[in-house]
């Protein structure tokens, strides 16, 4: 209480007697969305996750702002609209996305949502929340009981070990085609690099008009997927065009509604 009384006294002096106090630094913010009741985000390159309550994941597109909805009714796990109620997301180093609900740790690998721990039988416990993944890969997270009172969790994956390893990397750059092709909505756009670079990936129209950003900046040495969401673009011919170093390279991908 009292470090309350003297922080609301430091902010008070700062806006009355316009000290020279460091109140806030200037800068700007904006709204990115608001038609939902956002509970926690997790970034992954160009994305960030959001858990709402009640409306299930939103993957929201930074370059192009845009976002697409996963429920229960395009695969999200559960028959009713509690299933909906997203507590927490969290992303792991290996892009595999931990999803808190009412009553289960549900796990996201860009193709398929699959339920990991159910709540629901044997255990008095439910909401899964503050989801964390350690240096080893194991998923803690918290979950509060009926009476009001929580648990401290954790997961351990069969994969996960006490060390990573790492995986051999590139000979050289490469670039594969998008798969699935054609799509609707999502493909994903993999490409390869031998040492660290600068990368760019851009979508283009066949008009040859630019419509997304995919990469714009230095990517590590290793194997990379990129999501490319058309849920905002009509059906037809598009190009996606790669660069890194002095390597160029040019695809056709296909979206059909």
């Amino acid at each position: 209480m009292k470090l309350y009384l003297y922080l609301l006294f430091i902010v008070t002096a700062c806006m009355i007697l316009q000290t020279n106090l460091p109140c806030a630094e200037e800068g700007e913010w904006e709204i990115m969305l608001d038609e939902f009741r956002i509970n926690d985000i997790a970034h992954e390159g160009d994305y960030v996750w959001c858990a709402t309550l009640g409306d299930g994941v939103l993957r929201y597109n930074k370059t192009n702002r845009s976002y697409t909805q996963y429920t229960t009714e395009n695969g999200l796990p559960g028959n009713n609209s509690d299933d909906n109620n997203i507590y927490d997301i969290a992303v792991d180093k290996k892009g595999l996305k931990w999803i808190g609900t009412d009553r289960s740790l549900i796990r996201y690998d860009d193709v398929e949502f699959t339920q990991i721990i159910s709540l629901v039988e044997d255990t008095p416990y439910f909401d899964v929340y503050d989801i964390e993944i350690d240096h080893d890969g194991s998923v803690w997270f918290v979950s509060r009981g009926g009476s009001g009172g929580g648990i401290l969790a954790k997961y351990t994956p069969e994969d996960s070990t006490t060390s990573v390893k790492k995986e051999p990397l590139p000979d050289e750059i490469t670039l594969l085609e998008a798969r699935p092709n054609p799509f609707n909505p999502t493909t994903t756009i993999s490409y390869s690099l031998h040492d660290a670079s600068f990368v760019s990936l851009e979508i283009y129209s066949i008009t040859g008009q630019k419509v997304a950003t995919l990469a714009n900046g230095f990517s590590p040495a290793g194997n990379h997927n990129v999501i490319f969401d058309g849920s905002y673009f009509g059906s037809g011919i598009y190009l996606y065009k790669f660069q890194a170093e002095g390597f160029r390279k040019t695809g056709k991908m296909l979206i059909v509604k």
